[in-house]
């Protein structure tokens, strides 16, 4: 089969490997589409971050040149223990954990210590067939085309970061970056019952944030701050989800939140910033990080707002690329610009 492999930084090879042999509790799932994450992006042009190189993960065996790509729809081939599967379309869940420690007999997962997340530590989705387990597959119903389905995962992270601030009904919320995440998080919080303003400085992105449901989308703190203000009888935002992983958008979250009030962390930086000390403790703010989302509770969640049609992606996707598409795709993705999510098809021949 194909599958695009991570070498380097820069460095994505077009390789010809062997399909995967199914074991017990895997099963075998010809991939349809493929959303570039951001993450994707930061292993291409700043790797390895998270990508085992020069000696094997300590649990999944890999290393690179590794398959990336984990967020995936696809439709079971092989599924040896579970024969019922075959045939259906699906998400594979790429959160992966020992099964054995604390935080696995907790049923969460994605804090394990011996975390796997396959895209990153294991091979994952941008080739033409995929292994998972076969235990934890979400079913993705038949109307649901694999454009739409193929946002199961980031739907998920905005699923898991809206149960981390609680019962939204009747609050202000403020979204700090309108990337996919952030628009994302825009009508899962707006389906919750918060009123929503969306910050970012890119205008496009503000026009796809109005879209999809914030009351307001405005370009820096100052307008923000007037916009939430003037909406909620004077008070800054309840919650503020910081989705862009910036010094200063991290700036700009704490500063929006009313006293009392919540910040969630979606965004990832490999920076530090400076912790407004005075803000948080005399404002009493609350600061929670979020990342590890689960199978059965944020992905079947993710899957179930898609297919009501409660979040729809579709405006969000700016092109669809074949396998032998992604480098270009990459570079592009890589200079700031108005593109939101490419998708990749690894059914397709040929460079768009």
């Amino acid at each position: 089969m194909r599958a695009l492999r991570w070498y380097a930084a820069h460095d994505l090879r077009l390789d010809d490997v062997a399909v995967p042999v199914v074991g017990s509790g895997q099963a075998l799932v010809r991939v349809e589409r493929v959303g570039l994450c951001g993450t994707d992006l930061e292993e291409y042009v700043h790797g390895p971050l998270d990508i085992p190189v020069g000696s094997p993960h300590p649990r999944s065996g890999a290393q690179a040149p590794l398959t990336q790509g984990h967020e995936v729809v696809g439709v079971v081939v092989e599924c040896p223990d579970r024969p019922e599967w075959l045939g259906r379309r699906v998400i594979p869940d790429v959160v992966e954990g020992c099964g054995r420690c604390w935080w696995c007999a907790s049923h969460e997962e994605g804090l394990c210590p011996e975390l796997v997340v396959l895209g990153m530590h294991a091979p994952g989705g941008l080739a033409e067939f995929m292994l998972c387990r076969s235990a934890t597959l979400v079913e993705v119903p038949a109307h649901v085309e694999p454009d739409v389905a193929a946002f199961a995962e980031p739907v998920a992270v905005a699923v898991r970061a809206i149960a981390k601030a609680g019962d939204l009904r009747g609050t202000a919320v403020v979204v700090v970056g309108a990337g996919v995440v952030g628009n994302l998080i825009v009508q899962v919080a707006r389906a919750a019952g918060a009123l929503v303003v969306a910050q970012d400085p890119s205008s496009g992105r503000r026009a796809l944030a109005l879209d999809a449901g914030a009351s307001v989308a405005a370009a820096d703190r100052e307008g923000t701050a007037r916009a939430v203000l003037g909406m909620h009888h004077g008070r800054l935002a309840d919650v503020v989800f910081e989705c862009a992983g910036r010094d200063e958008s991290f700036a700009d979250s704490v500063a929006l939140t009313r006293s009392g009030g919540t910040v969630v962390l979606v965004g990832l930086s490999a920076s530090g910033p400076a912790l407004p000390w005075r803000d948080v403790v005399l404002g009493e703010k609350r600061l929670i990080g979020t990342a590890a989302h689960l199978w059965d509770v944020d992905v079947a969640t993710a899957v179930r707002l898609l297919a009501d049609g409660t979040v729809d992606p579709r405006p969000m996707i700016s092109e669809v690329v074949p396998l032998d598409g992604v480098v270009d795709a990459l570079e592009r993705l890589a200079v700031p610009n108005h593109l939101a999510k490419i998708l990749v098809d690894p059914t397709r021949e040929g460079a768009s």
